[in-house]
């Protein structure tokens, strides 16, 4: 999985309910998590970030809006 802030932007990623990131990316600032687990991208603007696994764009913006936050599980297994 890979993320690159397009702005400046908070994130937090989740895998089995653990942490695995939690904090500000800057403009430009790329974050990288290589798993097989499903993953859960929480994050205020969905926008400021690119999502990639395997170089393939993913959309996350398809997510579910919970109390202004934006959360989508990533699973890769489906993305395989």
């Amino acid at each position: 999985l890979k993320l690159i802030a397009s702005d400046k932007t908070w994130v937090k990623i989740l895998s089995e309910d653990k942490i695995i990131f939690e904090g500000i990316l800057f403009e430009g600032e790329e974050f990288f998590w290589e798993t097989d687990q499903t993953l859960e991208i929480i994050t205020e603007y969905p926008t400021k970030i690119e999502t990639y696994y395997d170089d393939e764009s993913i959309e996350i913006s398809k997510g579910t809006i919970d109390n202004y936050l934006l959360k989508y599980n990533f699973n890769p297994a489906q993305n395989i």
